[in-house]
């Protein structure tokens, strides 16, 4: 048998987790997409049309806070 060293292996399944139980304000969700966004291995691992959504819910969020600061 010969390994094939072109072999994509998938990345691992993204895990969520629940830090915290209080609502978040926009501000802390802001933060929590754009630290979510920079990861790069998360964002680019999901199907295109979710990333698409969560960069979207991410600009949208952004814009509200900065308007209540």
């Amino acid at each position: 048998m010969s390994s094939n060293a072109n072999a994509r292996v998938p990345p691992p399944p993204l895990k969520l987790e629940v830090l915290e139980t209080r609502p978040l304000s926009n501000a802390e969700t802001v933060q929590n997409l754009h630290h979510f966004l920079s990861n790069g291995t998360a964002i680019h691992s999901a199907p295109t049309s979710i990333a698409h959504q969560v960069t979207q819910v991410y600009e949208k969020l952004r814009l509200e806070s900065k308007r209540n600061q």
